[in-house]
């Protein structure tokens, strides 16, 4: 390249280093196209903890402006970010699907369609404790905290689970509801309160890693743990709530129809009889 020589238009050769600077520099090895469109993978990893701030950070700080500089140019998620959106969507269906068969199980064991959903009524309490757990982390909601979200969700349906057994135990004993609930609050509090208090004690070593390796498991460790500790206080105070509330609404319905079954029957006409006067007076 140094030696290569310029023709002018008096056929006189110059080197081409007496006209240009030379630069080496790494220039692009192929052209990717897609639909006959050159294309340009950008890939980044972040060491941080909130993804979702950096993209938001960088698509109002840089990408609004380049693209106004730039109009023949479109972006799009592709790579690492549409292998993520996917995994989602398939950890939505999955969740979906495990928490359908719970429901069919527990249904089936307590022969009830009503019981199963008093169970699972703690879940979206743990899915709001996660997203308190994220705040206050600072951490961005991903793939991984969904995952956390379901392993809180079997905690506290485990807990439900046992008090709710208790309670049908306790009147099918002929014990009165409001009896039931007291008694059974009371000698379930202990293991339900361990099962939550072990089960975030556990998670605080990884809540606190700051290494690379724990990075990534940091969202599920925050949804599971902080999901567990909310969702177990609406177990003591929500669910025995809900059971009551449950109670009073079955013997509602339970009047309900017995009146309109009685209403729709026709009224008997019953004859009255009167005494005639004597004819002696």
């Amino acid at each position: 390249m140094y030696s290569l020589k310029i023709r002018t238009r008096q056929k006189n050769e110059i080197p081409l280093v007496n006209l240009v600077n030379i630069e080496l520099k790494l220039g692009i090895s192929r052209i990717q196209r897609r639909d006959g469109m050159k294309v340009a993978w950008v890939y980044a990893d972040y060491a941080g903890n909130n993804l979702n701030a950096l993209k938001e950070k960088i698509r109002a700080d840089y990408l609004t402006e380049w693209a106004k500089r730039n109009p023949e140019v479109n972006m799009d998620r592709k790579g690492r970010s549409r292998n993520q959106d996917e995994f989602m969507d398939k950890v939505y269906h999955y969740e979906g699907l495990a928490l359908f068969i719970a429901y069919v199980l527990m249904a089936v064991a307590f022969k009830s369609y009503t019981q199963p959903l008093l169970i699972m009524s703690a879940i979206p309490f743990a899915f709001t404790g996660s997203i308190f757990g994220h705040l206050a982390h600072n951490v961005y909601f991903g793939a991984f905290s969904m995952l956390g979200i379901l392993a809180a969700a079997g905690v506290v349906v485990n807990d439900n689970l046992v008090l709710i057994d208790c309670l049908n135990n306790l009147r099918a004993q002929g014990k009165s509801s409001f009896a039931a609930i007291k008694e059974a609050c009371r000698s379930r509090f202990r293991p339900i309160f361990l099962t939550s208090l072990t089960t975030f004690v556990g998670l605080i070593p990884m809540l606190s890693g700051d290494t690379e390796q724990a990075k990534f498991l940091v969202p599920m460790v925050v949804s599971l743990a902080y999901g567990v500790v909310f969702a177990t206080l609406t177990t003591l105070i929500f669910t025995p709530c809900l059971y009551l509330i449950g109670i009073d609404a079955d013997k509602g319905i339970h009047h309900a129809l017995h009146f309109w079954k009685h209403l729709d029957k026709p009224v008997e006409a019953k004859a009255i009889k009167t005494r005639t006067p004597s004819r002696d007076h």
